[in-house]
């Protein structure tokens, strides 16, 4: 006041002064805060495969954190490896210019297996085979459990197994293992020695490189490691992620609060509730390749996208943001079945070179189709002299395409005949 202003003007600014005491920073702290972010921006910017191996150490913990920040590796073109036996240590590494998944992350894979995973192959080398894994790990933390989820994980990709492969005989192996080092304990000697028993694995069977579909594959990744890792679901729809979507779920904080988005993404996780009046409602995780957020799905919502919304499928959200105490949700509008507008732009196209097309021809083929209906619609070029007339057929025509309905075609029409799906 001694200075011109009003005692009003004077209590308003104490009051603010007061109210920022409660959180603000001192300048010591500041400081302090300011070198650390410079030295993190220097590391971030001078060593980034460096830092982010050992951000990912750091937050090992925390799958959700661990799967935003190989997001963000991998914006920084930075390759993350899965598991190894051969390379990865309990954490996460540098290995030429990618980073090596740390054996911790593994799901049941605790610090006394990881401890003899690790001083084994610095004492004996690099392990040969999965029987040479099994047979020089200690006993006494080999188990079926852990085996399982270094399988799963990818762990033994490296030795030229697949992971159907081992997933089918690793049990047996384990126990031939086992048995013999108890029978060598006894003084006793089976049939097989240690180098004849794993040759008997390994040629016991053609399969060895057969290997589980592609969605297995990711589905397996995600249950031990918490993330996909060497592969991911919307891996391929680029091109529809950027014409549906308009933000990624990891910048939904950013669009503020009430702001109408629409994201893309997996859905993971589904929970039920019933609200009073005894109607289902659903929390349904959905997450892309950056994170992953809760959307509220209400009864009136539900009765009409209920089959839409189950787990593993692709969907494109359209919600409200719901930011509260630094939660972000989204309160769902809309729901739209991404894999059906997939192949809803997909088309069989058939070609018809030189053929003499009658009536009884055309009718066949019609008879063909609708005997195996779908979302693709179909369309006819017809080649004469060099030129091409294109029919597109009705609704009624849409097919599913597989192997037997291509036979089915080429029976009737000859090996004339070209098929595409567009």
């Amino acid at each position: 006041m001694a200075n011109g202003y009003s005692e009003k003007v004077a209590e308003k600014v104490f009051d603010l002064v007061n109210l920022f005491a409660q959180y603000g920073f001192n300048k010591s702290h500041s400081t302090a805060y300011a070198l650390i972010s410079y030295q993190t921006a220097y590391l971030k910017a001078h060593y980034p495969i460096e830092f982010m191996a050992a951000l990912l150490t750091e937050r090992m913990g925390s799958k959700e954190k661990v799967a935003q920040y190989v997001v963000e590796a991998k914006r920084m073109g930075i390759e993350i490896l899965p598991p190894d036996v051969n390379e990865s240590y309990g954490n996460f590494t540098v290995v030429g210019d990618k980073i090596r998944f740390g054996l911790t992350a593994i799901a049941n894979a605790g610090e006394n297996v990881i401890n003899s995973v690790v001083q084994e192959r610095k004492q004996g080398g690099p392990y040969k085979s999965f029987y040479d894994f099994c047979s020089r790990i200690d006993p006494s933390v080999l188990n079926k459990r852990v085996v399982e989820s270094l399988i799963k994980a990818g762990a033994f990709d490296s030795l030229g197994y697949s992971r159907k492969y081992l997933m089918m005989r690793y049990e047996k192996v384990i126990s031939d293992v086992l048995k013999s080092r108890k029978d060598m304990a006894l003084g006793q000697f089976s049939l097989f020695g240690t180098q004849e028993a794993q040759e008997f694995f390994e040629e016991e069977t053609t399969t060895m490189h057969e290997e589980y579909s592609r969605e297995d594959l990711m589905a397996m990744e995600k249950e031990i490691l918490g993330l996909y890792v060497s592969d991911h679901p919307l891996m391929g729809l680029e091109g529809i992620l950027k014409e549906v979507s308009d933000v990624e779920i990891a910048d939904l904080e950013e669009a503020g609060d009430g702001s109408i988005k629409t994201i893309v993404g997996i859905i993971s996780k589904i929970q039920k509730l019933y609200t009073k009046k005894g109607e289902l409602m659903l929390f349904v995780t959905v997450e892309d390749m950056t994170s992953s957020v809760e959307v509220i799905i209400f009864p009136a919502l539900l009765e009409r996208y209920q089959d839409d919304l189950y787990p593993d499928n692709i969907v494109a959200i359209t919600g409200r943001v719901d930011i509260k105490e630094d939660q972000v949700k989204i309160i769902g509008n809309e729901v739209r079945d991404i894999e059906v507008e997939k192949e809803e732009k997909k088309s069989l196209t058939i070609k018809l070179k030189d053929m003499d097309v009658s009536p009884h021809l055309i009718g066949s083929l019609e008879t063909i189709l609708k005997s195996y209906p779908g979302r693709y619609p179909v369309h006819l070029y017809l080649y004469a002299d060099n030129q091409a007339t294109v029919l597109r057929l009705g609704e009624e025509f849409k097919v599913k395409p597989c192997e037997l309905l291509f036979a089915e075609i080429r029976d009737l029409l000859g090996d004339r005949v070209g098929l595409v799906i567009n």
